[in-house]
């Protein structure tokens, strides 16, 4: 049985998204004793064309988000707003998606930067979006994926996460499909709701709901004594 640190290295070194292995590589994190300020300034550096993505979600919603540097300029913005009902996950893997398909437009070495480790890691996964991910890497190669430490004062990255934000207030609505766990999550939610407040609003059971005044599925035990009656 593989461990899951050899599991990690393999995904990160040697295979892109599909155990069958792409010529594009996912890179691993920028190693932790490079300081943020060498790091900035490295990054900045870079000439070639730069993607950092994001996908935020605060109370007023959830977004994805990218923008693209070139020779430490940002030369393009791009964002979405989701329905609330979408997780981080999902956002990062649609602005990854999204980023992807905007940079296979061009024949140049593009790198994307993501701080996210779930969705770096799940490009072995059979999620549809995944495997919209995988097709897009398959037929552009010279698009690589690198994995960035959130939240630590590098360059492109810490201003994506600033302005990725903006997406849930002023971004458009994208319509995407859920995957089926988030659905039956959000159909489970609304299901509940209604059924609380009929069972609150209700004209009888009214002696058991003062007992039992939240709804669940799981059984109740009564615990009050029943009197014997002979």
């Amino acid at each position: 049985m593989v461990s899951g640190a050899h599991w990690f290295r393999h995904a990160c070194h040697v295979c892109h998204p599909c155990r069958r292995g792409y010529s594009a590589r996912i890179g691993t994190p920028l190693r932790t004793h490079n300081c943020a300020c060498d790091t900035y300034r490295a990054l900045q550096r870079e000439q070639q064309l730069q993607f950092f993505t994001d996908g935020p979600k605060t109370e007023m919603g959830t977004g994805c988000y990218y923008c693209a540097f070139e020779n430490g300029i940002k030369v393009l913005e791009w964002k979405e707003k989701l329905e609330k009902f979408h997780t981080v996950f999902h956002a990062e893997l649609m602005g990854l998606k999204e980023a992807i398909i905007r940079s296979s437009q061009g024949n140049e070495i593009t790198k994307i930067w993501t701080d996210s480790l779930s969705s770096v890691m799940s490009v072995l996964d059979p999620h549809q979006l995944v495997q919209d991910i995988q097709t897009l890497l398959t037929q552009n190669r010279n698009i690589l994926i690198r994995l960035i430490k959130a939240h630590a004062g590098y360059w492109g990255n810490d201003e994506t996460n600033t302005l990725a934000k903006k997406a849930i207030t002023e971004g458009i609505v994208m319509k995407a499909l859920n995957p089926r766990c988030e659905l039956k999550q959000h159909l489970q939610e609304l299901f509940f709701k209604k059924w609380q407040i009929l069972w609150d609003n209700g004209n009888t059971g009214r002696s058991v709901h003062k007992i039992l005044k939240i709804v669940h599925l799981k059984p109740a035990f009564w615990t009050r004594s029943i009197p014997f009656i002979p």
